[in-house]
């Protein structure tokens, strides 16, 4: 088997210092893209959730979600507008309690439906009680 020599090409040779100082100045070049690429989208992120925030906020209706216990876990400002109640007196508490008390069994068994995964394709209404009773 026959050995080949590769050619090294001729030029100036630079020694390991000045190869890990090249290294390094890409290296930090990169990173400070990669930081500003990330700032950019840092300050995107934070607009949406600004406008998120906003929209929530301003809404007329009430916008809501729960735990997987069913207590409130988000309200908007529409719910103590519409019903009186705070958010500090609402937020962690069951949704169940603010529910007209005639229509708590059906409103039950309508959520255990969804939450079997049950198809459904009706949409109910929900009277809630307003801190007045």
């Amino acid at each position: 088997m026959q050995q080949r020599k590769v050619p090294v090409p001729e030029g100036p040779s630079i020694n390991s210092g000045e190869f890990t100082a090249l290294h390094e100045e890409q290296l930090s070049r990169k990173l400070e893209a990669k930081m500003a690429e990330l700032e950019e989208q840092r300050q995107v992120l934070e607009q949406v959730a600004y406008d998120y925030q906003q929209l929530i906020q301003g809404i007329d209706d009430i916008v809501y979600r729960t735990d997987a216990q069913l207590c409130w876990s988000l309200l908007n400002p529409a719910w103590t507008g519409l019903l009186g109640y705070t958010l500090d007196e609402s937020l962690t508490k069951p949704f169940i309690d603010f529910v007209y008390e005639e229509d708590r069994g059906g409103c039950l068994e309508y959520l255990n439906a969804v939450l079997r995964g049950n198809e459904i394709s009706e949409t109910r209404a929900i009277r809630f009680l307003d801190k007045a009773g």
